[in-house]
C-alpha cells in the first residue's frame, strides 16, 4: 500500500491561496492535513495533525517561526521541513538552517521543483533550488569555522541572558520554556562554536558582536 506523506502548510496570514497550495491539493502522493497562518500554532498543530512534513510559505521569516520550528524538530525528531520564500535573504537562511529546515525553494521554483525537493527531504537529504544557491553560499561564505556560526535570534536571547549571569532556570522562566530546552540550545551552541561551557560561549558571542559586550561583572554558572 502506498504511503501518503502527511503535509502541513503554513503560509503568511495576508497571502491568498497560491500555486503551492494548488500543487499540494492535486498531488496523489501527498495529503494536506492542515493549513495554518499563525506561526505560534506551528508546534501544537504539527503534534495534533501528525504531519510528516511541514512546508513554510513565507514572505518574511520571523523569530516566532524559527523558534516554533526549533521546538517542532526538538519534540518530533522524525519531522521534516522545507521552506518556500518570496523574497529570501541570507539572514532568513541563517535562521532556518539553525532551526533544522533542510529544503529551500524560491516561490518561482514552484511547481516544477517542489516534487523533487519533497522527495529529497523525505530521504533525509538537503535540497536547495538553483535560485536559492547564492544565499546558501553567502551563508557558507561567512562560516569558515565553528567559531563564526551565527546564532539565530532565539539563541541570541539565550546567550545574552547567559552573559547577564542568569541560570538555566531563570532563562527558562523568562522565556516560558523548561530547563531542558535551554540546556539543549546551549549544548547545540557549544558544539557549533567549539566551546566547552557557558562562559566561553558568552565571551565568544561578545567577541563576534552577536550580543552586547558592555556588561557588568557577573558570576558564571556551569
Amino acid at each position: 500500500m502506498q504511503h501518503h506523506v502527511r503535509v502541513m502548510l503554513m503560509h503568511d496570514e495576508t497571502a491568498s491561496p497560491s500555486s503551492l497550495y494548488n500543487v499540494l491539493m492535486q498531488s496523489s502522493e501527498l495529503v494536506l492535513v492542515r493549513t495554518i497562518t499563525h506561526p505560534s500554532q506551528l508546534l501544537s498543530c504539527v503534534q495534533t495533525s501528525q504531519a510528516d512534513l511541514v512546508i513554510l510559505e513565507l514572505q518574511q521569516v520571523s523569530m516566532t517561526v524559527m523558534w516554533q520550528m526549533v521546538q517542532s524538530h526538538l519534540h518530533i525528531p522524525t519531522l521534516q521541513s522545507l521552506v518556500c520564500l518570496t523574497d529570501p535573504t541570507s539572514h532568513d537562511v541563517w535562521g532556518l538552517i539553525a532551526a533544522g529546515v533542510t529544503g529551500y525553494l524560491h516561490m518561482d521554483d514552484i511547481p516544477h521543483s517542489l516534487s523533487d525537493a519533497i522527495k529529497n527531504v523525505r530521504r533525509g537529504g538537503i535540497w536547495c533550488s538553483a535560485t536559492m544557491v547564492p544565499l546558501i553560499q553567502a551563508w557558507s561564505g561567512t562560516q569558515p569555522g565553528p567559531h563564526t556560526i551565527m546564532p539565530n535570534p532565539y539563541e541570541v536571547e539565550i546567550v545574552t541572558r547567559v552573559a547577564q549571569g542568569q541560570t538555566n532556570r531563570q532563562i527558562a522562566r523568562a522565556l516560558e520554556v523548561n530547563e531542558r530546552t535551554i540546556r539543549f540550545h546551549l549544548e547545540q551552541l557549544y558544539r557549533r562554536w567549539g566551546v566547552d561551557n557557558r562562559t566561553q560561549a558568552a565571551l565568544l558571542a561578545q567577541e563576534q558582536g552577536w550580543i552586547d559586550g558592555n556588561t557588568e561583572e557577573r558570576s558564571w554558572v556551569w
